[in-house]
This record gives C-alpha cells, sequence and structure tokens, in this order.
C-alpha cells in the first residue's frame, strides 16, 4: 500500500523581508492516486474499475508539474488542470516516468480537443526527459493567457517511481520540469465530477491547502511575484490591478514586478477574474517595500585572456553612468583604462592598454554607485588582485 506524501502549499511569508531575488509563488493542480492496480502501463489504469471516480487518496502540487516519491508499488497516478501559456509562440514539451507516463494537452479549454503529445513507455530516470524520442512532443503553438486543459497519467508497478513534465518557451528558455506558476485548478465537486462555476478565490481545493494571495515584503530592487488561486469555468481572463487601476498586459494568473523600488511600497495589487458565469475582483495584497541602503562592492576581474581588456563584476545591478565611466578605475603598473562599457546589470567590461601575461594587477574602483534610490556608493578605493592568464 502507498503512504499518502505530505505537501504544504505556502506561497509567502508576511513577516519576513525576502532574502532571494524574488517572492516564493506556486500555481496549483490536482493530483489522483489509485492504488492497488497491477501492471505498468496507462491502460491498466485506466481499465481499472476504481478509475477514475473512486481515487484512494490526493495531492495538490502547487510547485513543479512532477511528483517524485518511491515509497510504494502498484498503483497510478492521474493530474488534470489547465497549463496557461505565458508567451505566444511554438512549445516543445517533454515527459519522464518510471514506469509509464503520458502526457495530454488540448487545443484549448475543453477535454473534448485533448491530443497525446509526448509518452514514455518503460521506465526511465528521475527527469530522463531525453532518453528516449517519444517523450518529446513536436512543436505546440500557444497563445499568451490562454487556458488549455491537460491531462498526465503515470502508472507504477514495482521500484522506483516518479513522473514529471517540462517544456521549453518560444523564446527557448528551457524549464524541465515545468515551474508550478503556470497551472490552473480544474473545478470539481465533491465527488470528482466536473462542475460550472463563476470565478471564486479559494484557500483550499480537495480540501488541501493551496497558494493564497498575501502582503509581500521585499527590499528595493528585488523581484516579486504575486499569486492567488482561483476556481473558474474555462475560459476565464485574469487582469492585474495597482491601486485599483488596470495594469497594462497583467493579464496572466500570477503577476511579475520586476525590481521593485520605493515608490512600490505601500502600493495595493489586486485581480479581476471574469468567465461567461460572472467577474470576482480579489482583495488586494500589499506590497511593502524597503529601502536599499547597501553600496555595491566588487564581486571579481578577470581578463579571459584578453590582453586589452577586462571584465568587472559587482555585488547588484549598478548605475550605467558611473558604471560606464572609465575615469572610475584604475590599474597599477602602468596599465591605462581607455573605455568601460556596461555588459549587463552587474558586469562592467574595460578596454585596456596592454595587460602583461603572468602578471598580478590590483584594480582600484570608485565613484560607481548602485541603482536604488539612495544611489549607494561603492567604498572608497575599493580594489581586487587580478593575474593576466592566457587566454
Amino acid at each position: 500500500m502507498k503512504t499518502k506524501p505530505l505537501r504544504l502549499a505556502i506561497v509567502a511569508t508576511a513577516c519576513l523581508w525576502l532574502s532571494h531575488s524574488e517572492q516564493a509563488t506556486a500555481g496549483a493542480i490536482l493530483r489522483l492516486y489509485y492504488d492497488g492496480v497491477p501492471g505498468g502501463s496507462v491502460s491498466d489504469l485506466r481499465e481499472a474499475s476504481i478509475f477514475p471516480d473512486s481515487p484512494t487518496f490526493h495531492e495538490v502540487l502547487t510547485d513543479l508539474l512532477e511528483g517524485v516519491e518511491n515509497a510504494g508499488d502498484v498503483y497510478g497516478t492521474w493530474i488534470r488542470g489547465y497549463l496557461e501559456a505565458p508567451q505566444t509562440g511554438d512549445y516543445i514539451f517533454w515527459i519522464a516516468s518510471d514506469d509509464d507516463g503520458e502526457l495530454w494537452l488540448s487545443t484549448d479549454h475543453t477535454a473534448g480537443n485533448l491530443q497525446k503529445i509526448a509518452e514514455n513507455i518503460g521506465a526511465v530516470g528521475e527527469r530522463a526527459f531525453d532518453a528516449k524520442p517519444m517523450q518529446r512532443s513536436a512543436s505546440i503553438p500557444l497563445v499568451r493567457g490562454q487556458k488549455y486543459y491537460l491531462e498526465v497519467f503515470h502508472k507504477e508497478a514495482a521500484g522506483a517511481a516518479h513522473i514529471a513534465v517540462g517544456w521549453e518557451l518560444p523564446d527557448g528558455t528551457a524549464q524541465r520540469p515545468l515551474p508550478g506558476d503556470h497551472l490552473l485548478l480544474f473545478p470539481i465537486d465533491a465527488a470528482w465530477q466536473p462542475r460550472q462555476t463563476a470565478p471564486v478565490v479559494v484557500t483550499d481545493h480537495a480540501g488541501l491547502p493551496v497558494p493564497l494571495l498575501t502582503d509581500a515584503f521585499a527590499e528595493e530592487g528585488q523581484d516579486v511575484v504575486f499569486r492567488v488561486t482561483v476556481e473558474a469555468t474555462q475560459p476565464a481572463t485574469f487582469q492585474w490591478l495597482r491601486n485599483g487601476e488596470d495594469i497594462e498586459d497583467a493579464i496572466l494568473s500570477f503577476l511579475r514586478l520586476e525590481s521593485v523600488s520605493e515608490t512600490d511600497d505601500g502600493a495595493a495589487y489586486s485581480v479581476r477574474v471574469s468567465n461567461s458565469m460572472g467577474t470576482m475582483t480579489s482583495d488586494p495584497a500589499t506590497l511593502h517595500v524597503q529601502p536599499d541602503l547597501v553600496p555595491p562592492t566588487l564581486v571579481s576581474a578577470i581578463t579571459r585572456g584578453n590582453p586589452n581588456g577586462l571584465d568587472v563584476r559587482f555585488s547588484e545591478p549598478v548605475d550605467e553612468t558611473t558604471a560606464s565611466d572609465p575615469a572610475n578605475y584604475q590599474i597599477d603598473s602602468g596599465v591605462n583604462v581607455t573605455g568601460a562599457e556596461l555588459i549587463n546589470d552587474e558586469t562592467v567590461r574595460l578596454t585596456t592598454s596592454t595587460i602583461a601575461e603572468g602578471s598580478v594587477y590590483t584594480l582600484t574602483v570608485n565613484n560607481v554607485s548602485d541603482r536604488a534610490a539612495a544611489g549607494n556608493v561603492i567604498a572608497a578605493d575599493s580594489q581586487l588582485a587580478f593575474l593576466q592568464v592566457q587566454g
């Protein structure tokens, strides 16, 4: 008998300042378990007398479209819900499982247009998405903000057990497994049957906790994500609001704010969700932004074998004007700095006179500030030693 997994669906902690680049976030999708079903193929699960209406137990997946457990044998699982496309364009999907697994995706929000897009027959390793050609889908066009009905089947006979789904976004970003941000609940009743509903914010699904919309606490310059869990008959549209006003193009089920500033402190964020049965607006959540009063520091200085250049990395995003001023950089032993270019938020590429191979040099930096409202300036005469090596 398989033991029931324990999972928590906690999205944000309202009493702590964030220590990472963004607030924790998650979506929600239901996974039903069917114990005592022999065989290792998905057809064994579909033909079982307890499928689909009599699951043994269930869980809500929040962080990833993945189930990992090695605590039992002779069972199957069924995941169903909605997938929200964050970009418009062509996607590629993968599935990995032990034992068999199938990935089905509709061309829209309805179950009637489901198509099997990838499958795995015979066990592969955990997250081994490239073991067999059939694990990968063809290119599939999706539209940003639209919801697509999704089903994932998994069958376990004996030994190790796992199931995971991944995708590649139109911009080339690979996410394997697929993040929970993009998952939405499929409304059901107490008998596990589909039900029609106007949009409603929920705190649990089938008796299990789900991500909540809560106040967010962040430092200036960090990214923040707001998320709300809604049950709604699809198609449903989302529109996020700031202080009661629509935010342009904020139409996904979660809201990502990049590099929040002091001017965002105290702003109230809510979401309006609509379908053919009604419209609701969530209670607002407040963003609290703590000022950044910490100056940047030097992290590294690397020539990468370039005799006339040096890449200087700072501890945080720096101001382009001060970071691109060659006069703010000095190198000893007669090396002149003739140019400075900000090549990403935290890295400056210096153009220099010849840096001799095998010699150790000292870089000195002054007057470079970060992007905070306070304009924190690097400590005077900050230094790093570096060695020129052959490229």
